[in-house]
């Protein structure tokens, strides 16, 4: 399918002026923090699943396919750029760690309490939360502040965590730049999703021919390697 006319992509617009980068982990093992810049792609796992997409960052599979969850399509399943924009914005997500192998295994504690499954159900159970919160707000489209119990709510919900310093501030610039990208890639339906810890920011753009290919042969890995997975499952539950 020829797009004749692309969404423009998402910029830093109407974002508030941050301090300095917070890097939680640049006194750890280079191979165990997050990219200071990195491009994940997002798009359909295939034509027989359009409804269904893979992450795929370095051209390998990021995570697991993901659908919407939901009786009716609403696009979660795009939800992914919220994690992104909490790991450019933040410096902060124990979910795109655990999805793209970065958990800090290099300090048993801060890999059990920071990186560990309590820190990833928080981080989710914001991120639906949120959804919910900006379906009520336009999709913070032209709403360009996120409510002041929100931001509280994640405060609050992180307060025992590494990231607990963030101010609301921080917190709003994250929330909508995640979602700048969320409302690009559910209307064109894949992109490529570009952050910069650097700079604290996410952007989007569309993929090129090459990206579509890599992430195709990426798909075609994943589904290699979970037809095994599904097959020795099998096995076993017939024993």
């Amino acid at each position: 399918t020829v797009m004749t006319a692309l969404p423009s992509p998402p910029g830093r617009r109407g974002l508030r002026v941050l301090p300095a980068p917070r890097l939680y982990d640049a006194a750890h093992d280079l191979a165990n923090r997050l990219p200071r810049q990195f491009e994940v792609v997002i798009a359909p796992l295939d034509a027989a699943e359009p409804d269904r997409v893979l992450p795929v960052w370095n051209g390998r599979p990021c995570g697991d396919r993901i659908g919407d969850n939901a009786y009716t399509a609403d696009q979660y399943r795009f939800h992914d750029s919220f994690h992104l924009g909490y790991a450019a914005v933040l410096g902060w997500s124990p979910v795109f760690r655990s999805i793209a192998g970065l958990k800090r295994k290099d300090h048993e504690v801060v890999d059990e309490v920071e990186d560990g499954g309590r820190a990833i159900a928080i981080e989710e159970g914001l991120s639906a939360f949120l959804f919910d919160e900006a379906e009520r707000s336009g999709w913070y489209a032209t709403v360009r502040h996120v409510s002041g119990d929100a931001l509280a709510l994640c405060r609050r919900m992180t307060a025992n965590l590494e990231v607990q310093d963030a101010t609301d501030s921080e917190w709003e610039a994250s929330i909508l730049a995640g979602f700048d990208v969320w409302r690009y890639l559910a209307e064109l339906g894949s992109g490529v999703i570009c952050g910069d810890l650097d700079q604290r920011s996410l952007t989007a753009r569309s993929l090129t021919e090459d990206e579509l290919s890599t992430h195709s042969n990426a798909v075609a890995q994943w589904l290699k390697t979970n037809k095994r997975i599904t097959q020795v499952k099998r096995r076993h539950a017939q024993k």
